[in-house]
């Protein structure tokens, strides 16, 4: 039999020795040759099936051979040699399965893939030879399907990882270049930039300029899988719940991000936070790099202002050094080396309440907790409990777990 090989052993096909190895048909199907046959015996029984049986061949089909190369297929003497019609007569299918078959030598002591020469015969022939790297024939040839599975195959894990991390940091490189030179100070006072006083300095603008460099460069799948916190803070959680829920949804809040299921979700911020869902318009790892003020003093008529398009924030300073503390992407994220992270946040809605207790401890604390004589306001724990049940969203401990909201109720009753 001549036809219907099997696949030879890694070492025949990555042999540079090798004389005979295959034919790779236009849609990439490889058929491999018996050593003790040549490429036009192959085409010679190929066109006549029925007489593969051991029967005479010639030592050649020049004209058999001839047609399969002008119909797009690839004759390989060996992985580093190999002809054709014309380079861009070749489906880019039959490309991808010559380099999977080179891809799969990276391992070999035969040679080297990387710096390797492959010489590609064409025209009538083969009266024309290109020489090329492997790599400048996968990347001019190939798919791009069969160009990324071959670089893939040929990285190592840790290759990978490098590459990945180099692209990623590209991001914040991008960042800084965009920004570079925005150097400027404003007052906390003026959260909105538009105090007159500060009409003909170009804060505005610049800060203006920031959040759409961040919006041009940031990961905003990443920043979507973010665990988001609106922290409550202040002695009454009660009235800081109200506050923020009474906020216009398109207004942008200040919130600090957490990792899923890296580490509890905490804060010296507040005993309880708000879990909101929204869109990222600028994160930094370090809440000062970004310094968005506070709106409680801001006039009203400069809030009026912003009634249809929401309040913005912005970053009330910025400089080179600020510039590298900005969230673009997981890369960019050092959740470890600062609590004081922050992401602002747009048109948002709470999704959730996380409280500053483990569950069993929360439930455990709220039985035991004792209970106010009639007519007296209840104890800060109770106090506390309340103010998270009363917006009727899912509650989380510190480690995300559910809350389940009838097991506080029977916490509260003294059950359980």
């Amino acid at each position: 039999m001549v036809l219907n090989q099997p696949k030879p052993s890694i070492e025949r096909i990555c042999s540079k020795t090798t004389t005979g190895l295959a034919w790779i048909e236009p849609n990439g199907t490889v058929n491999w040759l018996n050593p003790r046959n040549t490429h036009g015996q192959w085409a010679y029984f190929y066109n006549r099936p029925h007489r593969d049986d051991g029967t005479w061949a010639p030592v050649e089909d020049m004209a058999t051979s001839n047609r399969l190369l002008e119909e797009g297929w690839i004759r390989v003497s060996n992985v580093l040699h190999i002809q054709v019609s014309g380079l861009e007569a070749v489906n880019p299918s039959a490309w991808d399965a010559w380099a999977n078959l080179v891809a799969e030598c990276k391992n070999s002591s035969n040679f080297s893939v990387e710096s390797s020469i492959v010489g590609i015969a064409s025209g009538r022939s083969g009266s024309m030879f290109d020489e090329m790297s492997v790599a400048d024939a996968v990347d001019r040839l190939c798919s791009r399907r069969g160009k990324d599975a071959f670089w893939s195959s040929m990285m190592s894990e840790s290759m990978v990882r490098r590459l990945i991390r180099e692209m990623l940091l590209e991001d914040l490189t991008r960042f800084k270049e965009k920004t570079k030179g925005i150097d400027y100070m404003h007052t906390m006072d003026d959260p909105t930039f538009d105090d007159p006083y500060y009409k003909d300095r170009p804060y505005k603008a610049q800060a203006k300029d920031i959040k759409r460099a961040w919006a041009a460069e940031a990961d905003h799948e990443f920043m979507k899988s973010i665990i988001k916190v609106h922290w409550l803070s202040g002695f009454n959680v009660g009235y800081a719940l109200d506050d923020l829920l009474s906020l216009p949804r398109n207004n942008e809040i200040a919130t600090m991000g957490y990792l899923p299921g890296e580490g509890r979700v905490t804060s010296s911020w507040g005993k309880a936070g708000v879990i909101v869902q929204g869109r990222v318009t600028l994160a930094a790892n370090d809440m000062n790099a970004i310094t968005s003020g506070y709106f409680k003093d801001v006039p009203q008529e400069v809030i009026s202002k912003y009634k249809s398009s929401g309040t913005p924030r912005r970053s009330l300073m910025f400089n080179d050094l600020t510039s590298g503390e900005y969230i673009l992407d997981r890369e960019t994220f050092k959740p470890e080396m600062s609590r004081h992270n922050e992401f602002i946040v747009d048109n948002w809605k709470p999704v959730g309440i996380v409280i500053a207790y483990e569950r069993q401890e929360f439930l455990g604390s709220i039985r035991k907790a004792p209970r106010p004589k009639r007519g007296d306001p209840p104890g800060p724990l109770l106090e506390y409990t309340g103010h998270v049940l009363k917006p009727n969203l899912p509650i989380y401990d510190e480690d995300m777990k559910l809350v389940d909201r009838e097991e506080i109720e029977k916490a509260l009753r003294g059950e359980g």
